[in-house]
Parts: structure tokens; sequence; C-alpha cells
């Protein structure tokens, strides 16, 4: 039983916005709605697949999935030095509500990967939002800043990525690894670091909490499913079958309020 896949723009005028709705096939109950929270940059576009992946397999088991773009990213409006956490939390929102018009009463659940855990704790104050699941979460947005750096650094000074290269590029201002991240973004960034949430919540990953809090579900991802925020030359974005066990995982544990 397959689900069909719906575009739909939305936001409002000067902030126009852009998500994907993965809808249940007819014959197949209705769970719940689940917002998933893109993770930043160009991490992105790296898990852009396994994302719709991932919201596909969740609403052929009855979770209506919808995956959007912060304004200033992705193929919601606005260039990239538009974007920024505050925005997202506020884009979060209203994604949320737009939802919530799709599945009516239903249950909600917020699905955060990587930086787009921060969005989505933000947001689990909104009405009907039982549950929070963060897929491989940032605990430290100082530290990820520092790995960010690192990781432009080492690519500016790469002989594969620039064959000819005598000495390393020069750093661009304002920017890391092609996208860019200002000054206030980056003030905005190095204050995040993720605590437990007031309401259940899962993890799947490797992803640690800042508070040293212990997750009480955690799940682990398939080797072929990890790694993929760092390697930038898109070995391990492609996921397929392993997606399967760990999606109905975590639909079992959902259905029945606990963590495997």
């Amino acid at each position: 039983m397959s689900s069909s896949v719906r575009p739909i723009p939305f936001g409002s005028p000067g902030r126009e916005l852009f998500a994907v709705a993965h809808v249940p096939a007819p014959q197949v109950p209705l769970r719940g709605g689940v917002l998933i929270c893109p993770p930043f940059f160009h991490e992105q576009f790296l898990s852009y697949r396994l994302i719709s992946l991932v919201a596909a397999r969740l609403a052929a088991q009855g979770w209506l999935c919808l995956r959007f773009d912060y304004f200033g990213s992705g193929d919601s409006a606005g260039d990239d030095d538009a974007f920024s956490l505050a925005g997202a939390t506020a884009d979060t929102r209203t994604a949320l509500a737009l939802l919530r018009g799709l599945v009516a009463d239903a249950p909600l659940l917020l699905l955060g990967v990587r930086a787009g855990v921060w969005p989505a704790l933000a947001a689990t104050d909104a009405d009907g939002v039982a549950r929070v699941c963060l897929w491989q979460p940032l605990s430290d947005g100082a530290a990820w800043l520092d790995q960010l750096g690192a990781m432009d650094a080492h690519e500016r000074a790469s002989r594969q990525r620039y064959p000819h290269l005598r000495a390393p590029r020069a750093a661009v201002a304002d920017r890391l690894l092609g996208s860019h991240v200002g000054a206030a973004l980056r003030a905005e960034l190095a204050a995040q670091r993720t605590v437990a949430p007031r309401i259940a919540f899962d993890v799947v990953g490797d992803g640690t909490l800042a508070d040293g809090a212990t997750p009480p579900h955690r799940f682990d991802l398939p080797p072929a499913l990890a790694g993929w925020e760092t390697d930038l030359t898109i070995r391990n974005v492609f996921p397929g079958r392993e997606l399967d066990g760990l999606v109905g995982t975590l639909v079992a544990a959902w259905s029945a309020g606990k963590g495997a």
C-alpha cells in the first residue's frame, strides 16, 4: 500500500514556504501527523533523500508526514542570508499549524534531524504535540560551529577538490561550506544546547544531550545510514531497505507509547 505525495506552498506574503505532504493511502488508518524539521546548511541537501524516504515509509504505516524547508533554504523563498534560527523556529510553528489542518485532531509528532532538533524542541509546547523524535541530535551549537569551521578549512585545502591548488584557498567571510553563516546566526547557534524535553521523546543514532540526561528510548542507526552528515562526497545519502526495519521499530514504539 503506497502513500501519495503532494507539494504544498504555504506561509505568508513575503515569507513564502514550501512543504511536501506524504499522505497515507485511503485504506490505511491515520495514526497521526509527523512534522520533519530538516538539518541546516549543507546537511539539508545531504539528507534530502533520507528524509524523503523516511516520510514515505511513515506514511505507508499511517503517519501523515510533512517535510518542509525553512525560509532562506531549500525550495522556500528567501536568499540564504535571510535564514535564522529564530526564523526556522517560527517556520516550524507555521508548518505545525498546516499539519494540524491536514490531520484534524490526530496526535502530532515532531522529528528533528541534526540541528533541526532546535526548532523542533522549541515548538514542543504547541497544542497537540505528543512526542518529539531527535534524529542524530546535535548537543552543543558552539562545538558544531567549530566542526563546520574545521570541515570548511579541510575542503579549502583539498587537492582532491582543487587538483591544481598551491596553497589553501582563503576563507570567505560569513560562509561555511558554501552556506551563509553570518555573525548574528553564529551567535544564535553558539547559544544552543540540546536538553531533555518535558514531553515523551526518542533519540535515533548516537547524539547526546547537553544536560547529560539519558534518553528513555534510543534507536540505533544501521551502519549504512550513519556518517552521511560529514561525507561531502555524497556516498552515504542513498539509503534503501535499511530504513524499513528502523521505521517499523519507531512506529511500533510510538503506537505502544514506549521505546524499543
